[in-house]
């Protein structure tokens, strides 16, 4: 055992350290004592287990140290310079310096009222934390402090008060640190029912990666329109994997955003990623919610009009006076001007990208919402596409999808039927590849086949250009070979 309780505190048995800390408590003042009681209750974290069974308990060591420090001190007059010392290094943690001057007591809270007005943030941060209990009317102040820790700090404080949303919402308007973002973040998500703060939720996912993520997380089982309209935006943009994978996981995509379940299928199928495969394919497996209607601009007043007109030429990268004024014309422009900035399949991707951007810009409008602003297109061009031609997508009745060119059988589950085709074909006015899409109708059984029967399958595919609107139409044929051997099945595009 140590001789003394400074020999214990300087030990490496934390149970002895924790002991020592109980025999400094009736010492008094003894020299070197002090200074290895601060140094115990600002550096040391560990827990001891002080009791067992029904006791079951632990200690914190350096509070301990904390408390015993208060003992030895009490009856001394003024703040004690070796804790004045030890409190404003910078050398010291803030929550260990706080966790002291709280077990300290009253009598240093001249000492925390001096951190309180100091001009370094770390020490006014350390002040604000000792402060047990802090107003809420001062702890608000604190949300225009200089600095970005005691402004983290205050709005974790406030959150969860019952403080309304309005002090959060103007701290979030000119607030630039991140981590003091996010505080305010889950502060607001807290209030999302408050006027004004689902839009200013929803707008953090413009903002930087790690800020998209965790904005992407708080909505992700949030059930409105105007939050699917919003993350279906985001999606057509987001340069980020991990931020990509999160928006995915938003529970109400194919809810409020049916029409991205193109785009979904064909990511899946072009993802050398496992995770993000089963990722689509579960959100694919999701039922579509009602079908958007033909006029994005439905519903909206001549305000959101003329925003979504603005919105519009942000889309198409190009100035509102080179758009028509009528809004319907202005938005043809625009797929024609981003179209015509692609070649091949990225273009044809771009014109049908760019309707729904302005689709979902404008339910965004029509919830209420600021709508996230325009960027870069992104999903033009995977990885293994054609640039100059597209597959026939057959969409299968397991939920999944096969990519056909003609002549060249592909393997699918056994048991899977082909139920819907998509294509992509050059328009005959303008030449953008678009989409025509349509049920396949079962024609025929071939069962005369010595290994296999065949079902043969035919569709007329039908569809309008995205860039100028103009009908096509397309015949085609597709066959299932199943094998009597072991169930095998293979499915070919007969017919372009």
């Amino acid at each position: 055992m140590p001789e003394t309780p400074i020999d214990g505190l300087r030990s490496r048995d934390p149970r002895l350290r924790l002991h020592a800390t109980y025999e400094a408590a009736g010492r008094g003042d003894q020299p070197g004592l002090v200074e290895a009681l601060l140094e115990v209750a600002l550096t040391d974290e560990t827990e001891v287990r002080t009791g067992f069974g029904l006791n079951d308990d632990t200690e914190h060591v350096g509070d301990s140290a904390a408390d015993s420090l208060r003992r030895v001190l009490a009856g001394r007059e003024g703040v004690d310079p070796r804790v004045r010392a030890a409190v404003t290094s910078l050398d010291a943690d803030d929550d260990r310096v706080a966790a002291l001057l709280r077990h300290l007591g009253p009598g240093h809270e001249p000492l925390r009222r001096e951190l309180a007005e100091s001009a370094e943030g770390r020490l006014r941060l350390r002040a604000f934390k000792a402060d047990p209990d802090p107003p809420v009317e001062s702890t608000l102040l604190l949300l225009d402090d200089p600095s970005p820790l005691v402004r983290r700090a205050a709005v974790q404080a406030l959150t969860f008060t019952r403080t309304g949303s309005a002090p959060f919402l103007a701290a979030l308007r000119v607030e630039t640190d991140l981590l003091a973002r996010n505080a305010l973040l889950g502060a607001l998500t807290r209030r999302i029912g408050e006027p004004g703060v689902l839009s200013a939720v929803v707008g953090l996912l413009a903002g930087e990666p790690l800020l998209r993520q965790w904005t992407a997380r708080e909505l992700r089982r949030t059930a409105d329109p105007g939050v699917g309209a919003a993350v279906a935006s985001r999606i057509l943009v987001e340069d980020d994997e991990e931020v990509l994978s999160l928006l995915l996981r938003y529970q109400h995509l194919m809810a409020y955003a049916p029409q991205l379940r193109d785009l979904l299928d064909r990511l899946r199928r072009h993802t050398d990623r496992g995770g993000r495969a089963l990722l689509l394919a579960r959100v694919l497996a999701e039922p579509d919610g009602p079908a958007a209607p033909p006029d994005p601009a439905a519903g909206l007043s001549p305000p959101q009009r003329e925003r979504l007109r603005r919105e519009v030429a942000g889309w198409a990268a190009v100035s509102t006076s080179d758009l028509p004024g009528d809004l319907h014309e202005a938005m043809d422009e625009g797929v024609r001007a981003a179209a015509s900035a692609q070649v091949g399949t990225a273009a044809g991707w771009a014109a049908e990208l760019t309707r729904l951007a302005h689709a979902f810009t404008a339910a965004q409008l029509r919830a209420g919402l600021e709508p996230l602003p325009p960027g870069p297109l992104r999903h033009l061009l995977l990885d293994g596409e054609d640039p100059a031609r597209s597959p026939l997508v057959v969409h299968l009745s397991d939920g999944g999808s096969a990519a056909l060119w003609p002549g060249t059988p592909v393997a699918v589950p056994a048991g899977a039927r082909p139920e819907r085709a998509g294509w992509r074909v050059p328009c005959a006015a303008c030449g953008v590849q678009h989409r025509v899409a349509a049920a396949l109708t079962w024609r025929y059984r071939d069962d005369e086949r010595h290994a296999a029967s065949e079902d043969g399958y035919a569709a007329t595919l039908a569809g309008a250009c995205a860039a100028c609107r103009t009908p096509g139409r397309v015949e085609v044929r597709v066959s299932l070979a199943t094998s009597r051997v072991d169930g095998a099945a293979e499915v070919t595009w007969d017919h372009p």
